[in-house]
């Protein structure tokens, strides 16, 4: 019998300015048993800088997922948004929306972007 591949870690990118957030992350994920890598960006201008990384050179892997706040220093997470789904090696991977805004305008237009989910912060987790 040949031998079993070893699972592969799920690879995340979120994009957060608080170290908070991405520490509850870590705690959910760990408490699930989910196998994964998680990077972290707290800017939105860095994240631009990823995009354009990911967009330039094809050895630099996709997420698997991406975790988005839609305010961060620098440009907006709707702008984020429109420039990964640009990529087109990206542009089918899952984006979730993570934010504090209570604008339902803000859940509409990132969905019409091609967000997958939004969530309104503080994230409640039994």
């Amino acid at each position: 019998m040949p031998p079993v591949p070893a699972p592969t870690p799920l690879a995340i990118l979120a994009i957060d300015d608080s170290p908070a957030h991405i520490a509850f992350l870590r705690r959910v994920l760990d408490r699930h048993g989910v196998l994964y890598t998680l990077q972290s960006i707290a800017d939105g201008t860095q994240a631009l800088h990823f995009f354009d990384q990911l967009a330039q050179h094809a050895h630099v892997a996709c997420p698997d997922l991406l975790l988005l706040d839609l305010h961060l220093p620098g440009p907006h997470g709707t702008e984020l948004l429109q420039r990964f789904k640009a990529i087109p090696r990206c542009a089918g991977i899952t984006v979730i929306i993570g934010s504090a805004s209570v604008e339902p305008t803000d859940r509409t237009e990132t969905l019409a972007l091609g967000a997958d989910a939004f969530f309104q912060k503080p994230f409640r987790f039994a």
